[in-house]
């Protein structure tokens, strides 16, 4: 038996069929016997592989472990793991559908805002091992001509992702992360929800609020739209969007990696960032 085959049937009886070495004679044929039975020793992997993962998972989305109950989280983790086990071996980023299982599980129907607690989580966690970079400096636009300034695209930071929901994310999240003892104020899931981008602008992840016309225009250029089509959709619903200030805001905050010229000519202009150390 090739070790491929070996390590494929174990791999299926950690995380899937229990029975998948018992009843290959081939395979468990491999194994010694002793005191303590096979399916015993197999079930002390088993365990140990499900729990390791568990805990990973825990660590990515640790509000999620907050609200559901470690007894819940452990639960839904195990079945999202045999259902999902690594691809790759980078475990900081393992577990990216997570929030969709969550937003499928019957047993979390009660908890409607839990898809996206977890994907608030798993978005930070992006942002935490997101390579680094630097952002581009205001002085680029001062060679930029006015006319210029509609066929401009924007690149945001690596660490940078975008974030809504229809529910009050933020304030759940500070709610799951007041470990201080102190009594928190009760949630109010139906006061509204929240607009944010959350990135990584040096050691720590950070998360700003947006405006729906704000949180729309920086989803318009990330898609690659040019500022000035990306403006006009954004003035048809809000006609006192200011522009000036929301460029004047987002330079401050270091939002983007890059701002290009792209013009019908074909003329490109890229800016250049200096690594930080």
């Amino acid at each position: 038996m090739q070790l491929n085959d070996i390590q494929q049937k174990f791999k299926h009886q950690m995380l899937g069929d229990k029975t998948a070495l018992l009843d290959d004679a081939d395979l468990n044929g491999i194994f010694e016997t002793g005191e303590i039975s096979l399916e015993s020793r197999l079930n002390v992997y088993r365990t140990g592989i499900l729990e390791k993962l568990k805990n990973v998972l825990a660590i990515t989305y640790p509000s999620v472990e907050k609200l559901t109950g470690e007894d819940f989280f452990r639960g839904a983790a195990y079945q999202f793991i045999r259902q999902n086990p690594p691809r790759g071996g980078d475990m900081n980023l393992y577990g990216k559908e997570f929030p969709s299982f969550l937003g499928a599980l019957k047993e979390a129907q009660g908890l409607p805002y839990l898809k996206d607690i977890a994907l608030y989580d798993w978005i930070t966690n992006k942002a935490y091992y997101a390579a680094d970079d630097a952002p581009v400096s205001a002085d680029i636009l001062s060679s930029f001509t006015p006319d210029d300034f509609a066929h401009l695209t924007f690149e945001p930071r690596a660490s940078l992702f975008l974030f809504s929901s229809i529910y009050p994310i933020d304030e759940i999240h500070d709610f799951c992360s007041n470990d201080s003892g102190d009594e928190a104020e009760p949630l109010d899931i139906t006061k509204g929800g929240v607009y944010m981008m959350i990135y990584r602008p040096e050691y720590m992840v950070r998360r700003e609020h947006l405006t729906k016309s704000e949180y729309d225009l920086l989803d318009h250029l990330f898609s690659g739209q040019p500022l000035g089509e990306a403006l006009e959709e954004i003035l048809k619903s809000d006609p006192d969007f200011g522009f000036q200030a929301f460029l004047s805001r987002h330079m401050s905050l270091g939002t983007f990696k890059n701002i290009t010229l792209n013009t019908m000519e074909g003329k490109k202009h890229e800016s250049t960032c200096t690594e930080t150390g």
